[in-house]
């Protein structure tokens, strides 16, 4: 199936350049310029299927080069075009595997947390004692020693950043684009907090509670708790693991909308809550086959 893309591709753009040739030469110069970028995203696109379908990069002399990373718990594949990027997003299916024992979570996941840790700690500055934010910050990475963290605020942060010795307490009308946590104690989110980006990780449990949205992976060693109208949108990650009691519970009217996971306890889902897990797609460090969903360009 791939191969005959990425042939019809170099067929479509072999016409379409010969094409321009019987045009009178300014407007096939203008032509030229547009169907090459044109071509150039077809290419891009082509090798970027080729990766998904398990082509090494190179494998097509024709398509340029796919780079392999990680962004967070999923991967991160791109390739040039047009003064700039084309990147997927990856997640990983096991639409025809079992769900993932705790064998195939735990390495994995111990080296994303550890992972989670050092992408916060790099930029983090110092606080010692008990901190409270009551209103956003341009800049929030913070380290916080010795002291628990409460962030009750409205409005809107492009970026924060937390590691916490304590607990953290996130609540108010919020919006954050992207929320990086990493707590030795528990953490709750909600009100009505929302953010498009999240990674939570907690040494305890995680709340998720009110009407509280988020998208992402969020971890609880000791457990996690969706409740009220909380919701975790596709593709979210719940993954509670660590403990013999790391149970997932989402109770009320809550909605996960992804993966929810308990390799080493149980999950519980109210008969008035809703788990969509259609589709549903696992962290890039769980075994299974690449998918991409989210594909954007940056220049």
């Amino acid at each position: 199936m791939v191969l005959s893309v990425v042939l019809g591709v170099a067929l479509v753009v072999t016409l379409m350049l010969s094409g321009l040739l019987r045009m009178p030469f300014a407007v096939s110069r203008y032509a030229h310029r547009k169907a090459e970028s044109v071509a150039e995203v077809y290419r891009a696109e082509s090798a970027l299927l080729a990766s998904l379908a398990g082509f090494p990069s190179g494998y097509f002399d024709s398509l340029p080069p796919v780079s392999q990373g990680e962004l967070g718990p999923w991967g991160m594949w791109s390739t040039p075009v047009e003064n700039g990027r084309m990147t997927l997003l990856v997640g990983m299916s096991r639409a025809k595997a079992p769900w993932p024992r705790y064998a195939e979570w735990a390495d994995g996941a111990e080296l994303y947390r550890q992972g989670l840790r050092e992408r916060i700690e790099s930029h983090a500055r110092r606080l010692s004692g008990n901190r409270r934010f009551f209103r956003p910050e341009v800049n929030m990475e913070y380290r916080i020693e010795a002291g628990d963290l409460t962030f009750d605020a409205d409005g809107h942060v492009g970026r924060a950043a937390f590691y916490v010795e304590g607990s953290a307490l996130f609540k108010g009308k919020l919006h954050v684009d992207t929320l990086l946590v990493y707590a030795e104690g528990p953490v709750t989110v909600s009100g009505l907090f929302n953010s498009d980006w999240v990674e939570i990780y907690s040494g305890e449990i995680v709340r998720v509670e009110g009407s509280a949205t988020l998208h992402g992976h969020v971890w609880g060693r000791m457990g996690v708790t969706f409740s009220g109208k909380a919701t975790a949108s596709f593709p979210s990650v719940i993954l509670a693991m660590g403990s013999s009691i790391s149970d997932v519970l989402v109770q009320g009217h809550a909605k996960i909308e992804g993966v929810l996971a308990a390799p080493n306890g149980h999950m519980d889902v109210e008969s008035t809550a809703r788990w969509d897990s259609a589709g549903a797609l696992f962290p890039i460090y769980v075994q299974g086959v690449p998918v991409a969903f989210e594909q954007k360009m940056s220049r």
